[in-house]
């Protein structure tokens, strides 16, 4: 899971410049010392958990499940606690004023920010090291599952440490930390540009704008910058091709290319990424290929298909946009009981900054892991759906086809989710994952499942459902819409945002020599 490293380079653009709190390790020395331990004691942390994890190896699959279940457990722990780690080194110590002060590093936009992060990445890199021998051994224990299902089908070797730190920088650090790093460089030198932004384009906001539009920019292209960071090569013409070409055509999905996502033949897995087509790309993982038949291969590409088809990436954008409002007003209205000339509490900048960032985790960990968890299941339904045209005869108990007749188009074809079924079940023991492990964006592989074994037989449920998604988009839209109406109408009538905007817009052209008679007041405000 790439979070981690996304809330690391939050916890860069968050950070002020004037510090909120002192920090403990001023001197260089210690500074050091307390910054370049930390690798080192996760080196050991992964090394204590691969021993502990393998010491219930066996063949057992009870033995196996449980050995998943703490080398999934220990992995996550590990990964918050270098979060954890960094976000010690910024605000415990005077590690990013050294990194910021090291020769040439001004010279270069975010360079001092990547230079900051260093410890971080080196904390991941030896983590996976220490955790490559557990990894090994699940993975062991997968492929027996697989070769057992499949006999005659050829056992790719597990990988070695070098391949296997290859997938995991590429699939755990650069994919974020690549597309980060540019909106980090363009935050960087919107900041440095600032008045020469505002000369030229003549909006106070200028350097927002310029960041807002580099994020666009960076996000509409990261499909292709993420084609290459992965290994990937475009699908070969064959049956199964021209099978998901035909569904696409069926189903109204434009892309740019279907690609075989490479990955040694260790991960069962599907993928459509990219906002337009242009830039969309369908891909279906090496292992994927060689362990499921085509039915339940369609079946995965429908459930990706099912995210681009339901619109499901614009709609975390509007909630992004409800979560920036909402935390934002929240910020806003600490400023205002704390204002100095008329407090009804006495908060310090510190606190109110560090209660915005705990309001951003607790949007995004709670409101969009609720979310992210109903739009997969959307997703599940969307791809058993796409199964149905596969079902000739259904014989089950089914709402869609009574008896083998035409039914209600409305109800959920009971064979094509009981084949949607086996294929979560499937992906599940193929790539070692507990069927009741649930992640912050996803519920576990068993609810799933006994989610759209109850819908297959149940219309009624299956509209209700329904309705919940409608009413969730409709609401991430009144929201958003709404949120927006409230703070526009706020800062147009609050006087000291009204005086930034006459401070920073009129100052750059008529400079009279004089200072804004609001100047301190619109600081407060800002």
């Amino acid at each position: 899971m790439y979070l981690h490293v996304i809330v690391a380079y939050f916890l860069l653009f968050w950070w002020p410049d004037a510090r909120p709190i002192e920090p403990w390790f001023d001197h260089i020395g210690t500074c050091l010392a307390f910054v370049l331990v930390k690798p080192a004691l996760f080196f050991l942390a992964g090394a204590w958990m691969s021993a502990g994890v393998r010491r219930v190896d066996g063949m057992s699959a009870d033995r196996t499940q449980r050995m998943q279940h703490r080398y999934h457990w220990g992995s996550f722990v590990l990964s918050v606690a270098t979060v954890l780690a960094f976000a010690a080194d910024i605000g415990l110590t005077t590690w990013p004023e050294l990194a910021r002060g090291l020769p040439g590093v001004r010279a270069i936009p975010g360079m001092a920010d990547v230079v900051i992060l260093l410890p971080f990445f080196a904390s991941l890199v030896l983590l996976w090291i220490a955790s490559y021998p557990v990894d090994r051994s699940v993975r062991e224990a997968t492929l027996r599952v697989r070769q057992m299902e499949t006999p005659g089908a050829p056992r790719p070797a597990v990988w070695s440490l070098g391949g296997y730190l290859l997938f995991q920088i590429r699939h755990q650090l650069l994919i974020a930390a690549v597309p980060m790093t540019l909106i980090l460089v363009a935050f960087r030198w919107a900041e440095q540009s600032r008045d020469t932004l505002v000369h030229w384009l003549r909006v106070p906001w200028a350097s927002q704008l310029v960041l807002g539009l580099a994020a666009l920019l960076v996000f509409v292209l990261a499909p292709v910058m993420l084609r290459y960071i992965w290994s990937t090569e475009p699908l070969p013409d064959g049956p199964l091709r021209r099978r998901l070409e035909e569904l696409c055509r069926q189903i109204g999905l434009r892309y740019r290319e279907i690609l075989i996502w490479r990955s040694q033949h260790m991960m069962v897995n599907a993928a459509v990424m990219g906002l337009f087509p242009r830039v969309r790309y369908i891909l279906l993982s090496d292992a994927l290929l060689d362990s499921l038949g085509e039915p339940k291969i369609v079946g995965v590409f429908g459930h990706e298909a099912g995210h681009v088809r339901l619109h499901h990436i614009p709609y975390f954008l509007l909630f992004a946009t409800c979560g920036m409002l909402l935390v934002s007003g929240f910020v806003e209205i600490l400023i205002r009981i704390s204002d100095p000339h008329h407090p009804l509490i006495r908060l310090s900048d510190g606190f109110i900054e560090t209660a915005g960032f705990v309001g951003v985790l607790v949007v995004w960990g709670i409101g969009f892991g609720w979310i992210s968890r109903r739009f997969e299941r959307q997703a599940d339904l969307y791809g058993a759906r796409c199964l149905t045209q596969l079902v000739d005869r259904c014989d089950l108990p089914c709402g869609r086809h009574p008896g083998g007749l035409p039914g209600n188009p409305d109800a959920l074809c009971a064979t094509a989710a009981g084949t949607f079924v086996e294929t979560l079940d499937r992906v599940a023991v193929l790539n070692g994952i507990p069927h009741d492990e649930r992640s912050w964006r996803h519920s576990s592989m068993a609810s799933r499942m006994q989610f759209l074994r109850s819908l297959a037989g149940d219309v009624a449920r299956l509209r209700m459902y329904d309705r919940l998604i409608h009413w969730v988009k409709a609401g991430l839209w009144a929201g958003s819409l709404v949120g927006l109406a409230i703070a526009g109408w706020y800062i147009h009538t609050r006087p000291e945002y009204r005086a930034v905007v006459r401070y920073n817009f009129i100052t750059p052209f008529v400079d009279d020599g004089s200072p804004s008679p609001n100047a301190s007041e619109s600081e407060h405000g800002r």
